[in-house]
């Protein structure tokens, strides 16, 4: 309810999460925090667009943290918004065999993007992360043909 009016303490916590996203995002707690303030659609815009235009990096992607801030925003803001999907784009293969990388593929799948992307079913399928990847395309769609 704090942040929901433009109080200087909801200005205060919208600025100490913005300045200091990244290292917020990799904290075991803080990525509990900045999940939590994306109930407010001014937090969540604010600091997806902070990521952004950091760069959100594979190791953002890759960390056990980090991962759960960026899952969050595909779910509530698509993958389309913040140019997500152009993170997939030429590292597809490396996320999907990640630990924690394929988390996020596995949401842009959900999220109707499986379509746009090229897989390397053969590399994928026998892995330890990336059969998941397969299942999602198979749960969710995702182009591939069925030969």
């Amino acid at each position: 309810k704090i942040i929901q009016t433009s109080t200087s303490l909801s200005d205060t916590i919208v600025e100490f999460l913005t300045s200091n996203v990244i290292s917020l995002c990799h904290d075991q707690y803080g990525c509990r925090v900045i999940q939590a303030s994306f109930c407010h659609n001014r937090i969540l815009h604010v600091v997806a667009s902070e990521l952004h235009s950091q760069g959100m990096t594979k190791d953002m992607l890759t960390h056990v943290n980090g991962n759960h801030v960026v899952q969050k925003i595909v779910q509530l803001s698509g993958p389309h918004t913040y140019n997500l999907a152009g993170i997939l784009q030429g590292d597809v293969d490396n996320l999907s065999k990640d630990q924690y990388g394929c988390r996020f593929v596995q949401r842009m799948i959900e999220g109707g993007w499986g379509e746009h992307i090229e897989w390397d079913v053969k590399s994928c399928i026998n892995h330890q992360y990336g059969n998941y990847i397969i299942q999602h395309l198979l749960t969710y769609g995702s182009g591939v043909s069925e030969e």
